[in-house]
């Protein structure tokens, strides 16, 4: 059954809650709004849109009922109050991940994306795979298993997922388990959403501009 309000908690952590789960949703409406015009001008990113959107959906959906009290075996990691902190970690793991491609240790395919491909990739892909992979995912996981297992199986079913993109599996396995640790540990997806924005944002600004 649903259960409205949040029992034992002061007022000002039910506003806390509430302004989390408003920005949160907002996010979601947003990223919604932008698969939605993509796939209907783009018909050839409708499949890759329309998937996105289901994952997208899905865990909506399991976050709202979650959010109002009623008990599924699945749990989202969602955002919280004061978000300063993990927003900074975000910019720095993101930063740090980049930097073999920054140096130029990295391999970037040198691409001139279209500026709708490169909206996606920065704002919407991100957005939708954490909070897929590490919201839904990881936090399921982590009901049913010790952190650490939990940690390990999202960064495999992470890095598997990219495996047909042609991306390389083992730092993205690597640097799943990092992000994921963080997430687990902290029980909130700010710092996984920005890490991604910032690395892809980086990579794909060295892979327009040619490389470094």
């Amino acid at each position: 059954m649903f259960r409205y309000g949040y029992i034992g908690m002061s007022d000002r952590m039910m506003e806390e809650r509430s302004g989390a789960n408003v920005a949160f949703s907002l996010m979601i409406l947003a990223d919604t709004i932008l698969l939605l015009w993509i796939s209907a001008i783009r018909p050839q990113m409708f499949q890759m849109s329309t998937f996105y959107m289901a994952l997208l959906i899905f865990t909506m959906v399991i976050y709202f009922l979650r959010s109002n009290g009623m008990e599924l075996p699945l749990s989202v990691y969602g955002f919280k109050d004061e978000p300063w902190y993990d927003v900074g970690l975000g910019f720095l793991i993101g930063t740090i991940f980049s930097m073999p491609i920054i140096v130029g240790i990295g391999k970037v395919i040198v691409v001139q994306p279209t500026p709708l491909q490169t909206l996606f990739s920065i704002l919407v892909v991100p957005f939708t795979e954490e909070i897929f992979f590490r919201g839904l995912v990881l936090a399921s996981l982590q009901r049913y298993l010790p952190k650490e297992v939990a940690v390990l199986i999202q960064g495999f079913v992470f890095a598997l997922y990219h495996y047909n993109a042609g991306m390389a599996v083992i730092p993205l396995f690597i640097m799943s388990i990092i992000i994921g640790y963080i997430v687990a540990s902290r029980e909130r997806i700010e710092s996984a959403v920005i890490s991604h924005m910032v690395y892809n944002f980086i990579l794909y600004a060295i892979s327009v501009g040619g490389g470094v």
